[in-house]
């Protein structure tokens, strides 16, 4: 019952005693019921994305990628198709996290039972700044107080947790779970947002940012640590190791078109 219109997606699925004929009548509208409701739903997160406020940010964010591939830690054009919770493969996202914690929460709802969370990941600490223009443009929106405004459910765009199957309700809607942030998401980034401050599986918010709404010098690589053997080695000076990140603007392998 998470998310609201549960009773027009189960339609057609919960009439377990009519005849052959009655049924596929009956699922026939039901599939058109499916199709409303999901497009309802759809549009009310794309929404809760336009409408949610943006503020700024001037502080610390983390990110946490495998050590192999740490140079290009905030390279969005090498990770291009790529599909997230907040984005779609028409969409880069650069996910953070603001404080160590929740980066390590983060990576621990994906990590192999009985591994330290970060093993044979590098965490990548980066200074982000980002303010609102005069058009309450380019700042950091809250997706969640956007949800809220639009009576979205918030645990509507942080399920499963992890790498958790989908639910029962998702599985018969024929939706994948996390259409709801990734709509979300693209209504703030249409919204002119530089990031969103985002739900995560874990508790934890998210500063999430948009590399097509960001300049490179609004996202500055400082430090970097390895985790191996259960244990982090000596935190390294980012610059001249980590990749600056690519002017969207400029970029020669900018994403394809976003589409609606």
């Amino acid at each position: 019952g998470h998310l609201g219109d549960a009773a027009a997606l189960h339609q057609g699925y919960s009439e377990t005693a009519l005849g052959a004929g009655e049924a596929a009548a009956h699922g026939v509208a039901g599939a058109v019921g499916r199709e409303s409701a999901v497009q309802s739903l759809m549009l009310k997160a794309y929404q809760a994305g336009v409408s949610a406020p943006q503020g700024s940010f001037d502080g610390t964010v983390y990110r946490s990628v495998p050590t192999r591939f740490e140079q290009t830690a905030i390279d969005y054009t090498q990770v291009k198709g790529s599909v997230g919770r907040y984005n779609a493969a028409s969409e880069s996202l650069i996910y953070t996290s603001p404080n160590r914690a929740a980066a390590e929460h983060e990576a621990g709802a994906y990590a192999k039972p009985g591994r330290h969370p970060l093993e044979g990941r590098s965490l990548v600490s980066m200074d982000f700044h980002a303010k609102p223009d005069a058009q309450g443009r380019h700042g950091v929106a809250d997706l969640a107080e956007g949800a809220r405004q639009m009576r979205l459910p918030v645990e509507a765009l942080t399920a499963p947790k992890g790498n958790k199957p989908p639910s029962l309700l998702y599985q018969l809607a024929g939706e994948h779970p996390y259409s709801l942030g990734q709509q979300a998401a693209k209504g703030a980034a249409d919204a002119g947002a530089s990031a969103i401050r985002a739900p995560s599986a874990t508790g934890e918010p998210q500063i999430d940012i948009i590399p097509r709404n960001t300049h490179p010098s609004q996202l500055v690589p400082r430090t970097i640590q390895s985790f191996a053997d259960g244990q982090g080695d000596p935190v390294r000076n980012a610059e001249g190791l980590v990749k600056p990140m690519p002017d969207f603007a400029t970029s020669s392998a900018n994403d394809p078109a976003v589409r609606e």
